[in-house]
């Protein structure tokens, strides 16, 4: 398929040639530094992982790291000076200009470096470098990351997203080559599909504030213990999902907070109790059904639960793990967006708590792997990965 410049230039009829740009100064407190820009206009075309790669970066370059978008972009950790949202198209030009390395995906920034020869390293997933990459040859590095077995779906809204699979040490290490730096030993072994997503959950021996968690839903672990009346209290405090293998004595209470309940996710063992299942049905609670039982219970046990709903089963994904596990785990660390709070103590993983192994910071994220069932069973929302 022909690049989309070739494309527009045959069906317009006009000339292909370099463009001429005109910029505006502005000032930058940095001599040496990266453009980077985080997002492309394309959610299916934006990375989600630089949060991960920027820090790796600087831990080998002595180059700063100015981000450049709209207002509505986000400053991601790392960067040293956040332009979003505060420069014209003119003050773009210049700021590229002046700069060592363009950082981005699929969007303009790369071709506004083509056009002054400023070396890019620029990652694709739905769409084909081949068709809207840098049109342009020149002399400075050009370098496109996309992922093993690419295969463009040019699906804005794809999910999953094919771009998330390049790993941020390929980034990392495409920007060291054109700066002639060795490359990182960092290798990460997997990153799951849930791993950017942030999920807070307590287990009802104690209330979480949820002023203290930025007002993110509340995730009650009542199937890892606790009492009634916490989650009555936790309820009271605002919105909540509620996980539980177990009836709710004492009904009426709990009834009286349904407003703030988002879900009931009602985790189905050998001991479930259709009556109360029923019961919290015709009552309007919103309810989902999981297990961790085999298919042969499951089936056992279908027929009672067609008119209520689907049975979702959670599993430990074992070859997945015996595929991780032939990498070298016993020094590997991992990083969770996903904690539970436990008698005021955060935990990394329902290993973590059974272990009594609490994080002693809640914001650093990071710590060894449990190899344990109850640490693989939230696989997809970990980021594991082998440190320098």
């Amino acid at each position: 398929m022909s690049h989309l410049l070739n494309v527009y230039s045959r069906t317009s009829g006009l000339r292909i040639d370099k463009p001429e740009l005109y910029e505006l100064y502005f000032p930058t407190p940095h001599e040496k530094y990266i453009v980077f820009t985080s997002s492309t206009g394309m959610p299916g075309k934006n990375y989600d992982h630089w949060d991960e790669v920027l820090p790796l970066i600087k831990k080998h370059l002595d180059y700063k790291i100015v981000q450049v978008g709209g207002k509505e972009d986000v400053a991601v950790p790392g960067v040293d000076l956040n332009l979003c949202g505060l420069t014209t198209l003119p003050h773009l030009f210049y700021i590229i200009k002046k700069s060592s390395l363009v950082l981005c995906g699929d969007t303009c920034a790369l071709h506004i470096a083509n056009s002054y020869d400023i070396p890019f390293v620029s990652v694709f997933g739905i769409t084909d470098p081949k068709i809207s990459g840098a049109y342009f040859e020149g002399k400075s590095p050009q370098i496109y990351l996309t992922p093993d077995d690419h295969q463009p779906t040019f699906n804005p809204n794809e999910n999953p997203k094919q771009i998330n699979k390049i790993n941020p040490e390929k980034i990392v290490n495409a920007v060291l080559d054109i700066f002639q730096r060795p490359n990182t030993n960092h290798k990460t072994i997997y990153i799951g599909p849930k791993y950017k997503n942030g999920i807070i959950e307590s287990v009802p021996n104690g209330v979480v504030n949820p002023h203290s968690v930025g007002n993110s839903p509340i995730t009650i672990r009542y199937d890892l213990g606790g009492s009634e009346e916490i989650i009555f209290q936790q309820l009271s405090l605002g919105k909540c999902f509620l996980f539980s293998n177990k009836k709710i004595n004492q009904i009426d209470t709990f009834l009286k907070l349904k407003q703030n309940l988002i879900q009931f996710i009602y985790i189905i063992d050998k001991n479930y109790d259709i009556n109360f299942i029923k019961m919290l049905i015709n009552k309007g609670v919103q309810l989902i059904f999981l297990t961790q039982e085999n298919e042969e219970f499951i089936n056992s046990i279908k027929i009672q639960f067609c008119n209520y709903g689907l049975i979702q089963q959670k599993r430990i994904d074992t070859e997945l793990v015996e595929k991780i596990k032939k990498n070298n785990i016993s020094n590997a660390l991992f990083k969770t967006n996903k904690i539970i709070f436990s008698e005021g103590k955060c935990f990394l993983s329902e290993a973590h708590l059974k272990n009594s192994l609490p994080s002693e910071n809640p914001n650093d994220r990071v710590t060894p792997i449990i190899d344990d069932d109850k640490f693989w069973i939230d696989l997809n929302h970990y980021l594991l990965f082998n440190n320098e």
